[in-house]
């Protein structure tokens, strides 16, 4: 009998440990199905006067330890002009299948992972690739997203403060400065990455309105990210020349 015992536990630790997903897309506060697939019909200038689609993807490690990590992008359709932007580690360019690995903490977003498509204004086209991240001791267990972007005529203007107008980006004289006005109080931060994906800077936006002063010692583009709660409400790039 304790033999079949244990042989029903391991069974089903076996079973759970194949099937469990440690792993979730999200975008803003909705978590999405495995194998989701989404569309983007967005596009419009950003901080940078890039003419771009957002994805506003996020990627969770629902678990509570970290994981070793592998993120694929596989092109599904490679658009007639534009080019993919694919963040996770680092950020690469390009329309071509791409793999990269991180270490994703516990219970915690990727910060810097970010996908993208820049679309040649005025020139209408579709890109579509699927993306899979994999926890690397685990092959099964693993989440999925296809994005698809689609820039025709119909496409909208994106703005470079959010919905709300309560985040707001101004460059002057040499100086990044992040100005948020907010309805209340709750955890909010400013995450500053490298284009190459290191974390150059952290805020806590610990007042509901107040002026952030971005860092610019160094020469390049960055990308921020607002979290509220742990949740991304807002990304942008900034540059310094």
């Amino acid at each position: 009998m304790k033999k079949i015992i244990t042989l029903s536990i391991a069974l089903f630790l076996f079973v759970t440990s194949t099937v469990a997903q440690s792993f979730a897309f999200f975008r803003g506060e909705e978590r999405l199905e495995n194998n989701a697939e989404i569309t983007i019909t967005k596009a419009g200038h950003d901080d940078l006067d890039v003419f771009v689609m957002e994805s506003e993807l996020q990627v969770k490690n629902l678990i509570g330890f970290s994981v070793q990590t592998r993120m694929t992008q596989r092109v599904l359709t490679a658009p007639n002009a534009g080019i993919l932007s694919f963040c996770y580690n680092v950020c690469i360019t390009g329309n071509e299948d791409n793999a990269q690995e991180a270490t994703l903490g516990g219970n915690s977003f990727k910060e810097g992972f970010h996908l993208s498509f820049e679309p040649v204004e005025n020139t209408y086209t579709i890109a579509k690739a699927k993306y899979e991240i994999v926890n690397q001791n685990n092959e099964s267990d693993k989440a999925t997203v296809t994005v698809t972007y689609q820039y025709d005529e119909n496409s909208t203007a994106l703005k470079n403060i959010d919905p709300a107008g309560k985040v707001v980006l101004s460059q002057n004289d040499g100086e990044v400065s992040l100005n948020y006005n907010f309805d209340n109080a709750a955890n909010r931060k400013v995450n500053v990455h490298s284009l190459i994906g290191t974390k150059t800077a952290v805020f806590n936006l610990s007042e509901v309105a107040g002026t952030v002063q971005l860092p610019t010692a160094q020469k390049g583009i960055f990308i921020y990210s607002i979290t509220e709660n742990d949740q991304i409400i807002q990304t942008g790039k900034y540059i310094v020349r």
